[in-house]
């Protein structure tokens, strides 16, 4: 949903889908806007947001801001990331 609304990019619904979309990065390449994948009941998409926060919809809480450096859960689940590419008019802008 955020990335139709917000960048024109239609990803399938569910993370296994979405990684296999686009191009995975390392760690220290992310960019706000990126997606970080986690180890769940099934592959977990988070939006990075910058300053190490992401956005999660969890079951448990909905949708919330997490940060990676205080939070003891999300760290070590981590998979690998993925960057997408923006329509050629969102790059112009």
């Amino acid at each position: 949903y955020v990335y139709k609304k917000g960048l024109n990019i239609d990803l399938p619904r569910y993370g296994k889908e979405q990684w296999q979309e686009g191009t995975e990065i390392s760690r220290e390449e992310i960019e706000r806007g990126d997606l970080m994948f986690f180890e769940g009941s099934s592959l977990i998409p988070a939006v990075y947001i910058g300053n190490n926060q992401i956005i999660v919809a969890t079951q448990s809480y909905g949708v919330a801001v997490i940060d990676l450096t205080t939070s003891s859960y999300w760290p070590p689940r981590y998979e690998g990331s993925r960057t997408y590419e923006r329509p050629q008019e969102e790059k112009i802008r």
